[in-house]
């Protein structure tokens, strides 16, 4: 889909899709045996498994294991699902649909990873808006992604509300019910919009798939840890990075966990 092509309201228009290859580009399987058996593996876990359902199954399964760490902050598995659950519903009753796109104001934070898989369990796919990013790129972003609402993560700047309607974090949280209704939603659907740099001209979106994000966090060659090892979040939201860092988490064992480095200003 070009640039100028329109879309209906709440649709990414103007955005690509990468298809579900991990980042750092394609690895040749002919010289990298594993590579093969994690591809087998890999094809038919994917492409029925989204990041939320895969996080929902290890919150299940260990739901007092720390989950994220940030500062004094420490949330477990199940205490994180029932932040996330809360703000899947609530993003729902405010017209958050299947496929459409929701805008997260902000830096990250605790509340940053609680969002975002709210975003994914309302079946909608998150647009991360750094709100350092200059004025500028910011509309741009918000002007391909059309998202539906944008939610402003705690200590956030209002850089976004002239242009989508916003909503704060806390009121997310305070909604009732809890649970929200389970979309339809499978591998193929979008996880999330992420921008090029834009040094070759505009900033180009990516429309990024559920199971490309379990591709390249959850199934790769480049990164193994162990129980009671932890994987730190430095990037920023809005940058690409931040996938691997985020997800890796989603599939952890019991002491396997993730720690959010707070945004220092």
């Amino acid at each position: 889909m070009s640039t100028d092509e329109q879309a209906p309201s709440g649709t990414m228009a103007g955005a690509t899709s990468p298809g579900d290859a991990p980042a750092g580009g394609p690895v040749d399987s002919d010289r990298h045996p594993r590579r093969r058996a994690v591809d087998d593996v890999s094809a038919t876990r994917a492409a029925a498994t989204t990041v939320d359902g895969l996080f929902d199954r290890t919150a299940r399964r260990t739901p007092a294991a720390e989950a994220v760490r940030a500062g004094g902050v420490r949330w477990t598995y199940e205490q994180l699902r029932v932040t996330a659950d809360r703000i899947g519903a609530a993003l729902t009753s405010l017209g958050v649909t299947r496929g459409t796109a929701v805008g997260l104001v902000g830096h990250r934070s605790p509340e940053a990873c609680a969002t975002m898989l709210g975003v994914l369990k309302a079946g909608a796919a998150c647009l991360p808006l750094d709100d350092q990013l200059p004025p500028a790129r910011l509309a741009r972003m918000v002007e391909i992604a059309r998202p539906v609402v944008a939610v402003r993560l705690p200590g956030s700047r209002d850089v976004v509300d002239d242009m989508v309607r916003c909503v704060d974090y806390p009121v997310l949280t305070a909604h009732r019910p809890v649970t929200p209704t389970r979309p339809a939603h499978t591998g193929v659907d979008p996880a999330c919009l992420m921008f090029t740099s834009g040094t070759a001209g505009r900033p180009k979106a990516v429309i990024v798939p559920h199971r490309a994000v379990l591709r390249t966090a959850v199934d790769n060659l480049f990164l193994e840890l162990g129980p009671g090892e932890r994987m730190m979040h430095g990037a920023t939201i809005s940058f690409d990075a931040a996938t691997l860092e985020l997800w890796w988490a989603v599939q952890r064992i019991e002491e396997q966990r993730y720690e959010a480095r707070r945004h220092r200003k």
